[in-house]
């Protein structure tokens, strides 16, 4: 969390909250709905959604996003 820019936290923040949703929605389904449990399905949802925050404005959203996992020296 700390090499994360200042201006792009709080969509850092955004989009912990976003995988914390889609974990608890893919639960939900997987208790209440029968459905498989599925890391694949958990991670398509969240860059589904993460792709339609990036085309309704969240410009520093894909900012973080287009970032490498392993900072480059």
């Amino acid at each position: 969390m700390r090499d994360v820019e200042k201006d792009l936290k709080k969509d850092f923040n955004s989009f912990v909250i976003l995988v914390a949703l889609e974990i608890w929605e893919h639960r939900n389904g997987s208790v209440f709905d029968g459905t498989s449990p599925s890391v694949m399905s958990v991670v398509q949802a969240v860059a589904n959604e993460s792709a339609l925050l990036c085309l309704v404005g969240a410009s520093k959203l894909r900012d973080l996003l287009s970032r490498p996992l392993v900072p480059t020296e």
